[in-house]
């Protein structure tokens, strides 16, 4: 029995296309839907926040809420930054921290950020002293 094949055949089927119709078209379809699913994903996510700050990811507050709020808090921070221990300890110098605080007091808030920062540690240290008395004098 001698067959002869012809490779160019038009009858032959391609094996491309009868595993393509083999899957069918909702499997194409739900793998489609996870597909777009996660670019959806990525493309709310990370283009949220320039919705919903008006910015790349920066949270910003009007000049005058931050300068009313040192205002009305500079007698708790002058208290606070008259002899500051992240100055004693070195964390910071003392008069580029008193320079910056007056800043912000009087509405130029552009290293406001770092000043909460240091207000924090400020506050942290002298709580971590506090707790520290009583056990030195025992």
């Amino acid at each position: 029995m001698n067959i002869q094949l012809r490779r160019l055949d038009p009858n032959v089927p391609d094996p491309v296309e009868s595993r393509r119709s083999a899957t069918g078209r909702f499997v194409r379809f739900v793998y489609a839907l996870g597909v777009l699913g996660v670019l959806g994903f990525f493309v709310f996510r990370f283009s949220a926040p320039l919705v919903f700050l008006s910015g790349p990811g920066i949270v910003s507050a009007p000049r005058e809420i931050v300068s009313v709020q040192f205002s009305r808090q500079w007698p708790r921070y002058s208290e606070l930054f008259d002899e500051p221990l992240v100055a004693r300890y070195g964390f910071v110098e003392l008069e580029p921290i008193r320079e910056a605080f007056n800043r912000a007091r009087h509405g130029f808030v552009a290293e406001t950020s770092r000043l909460v920062s240091i207000l924090t540690l400020e506050v942290w240290l002298r709580i971590i002293e506090e707790r520290n008395r009583p056990s030195q004098r025992a």
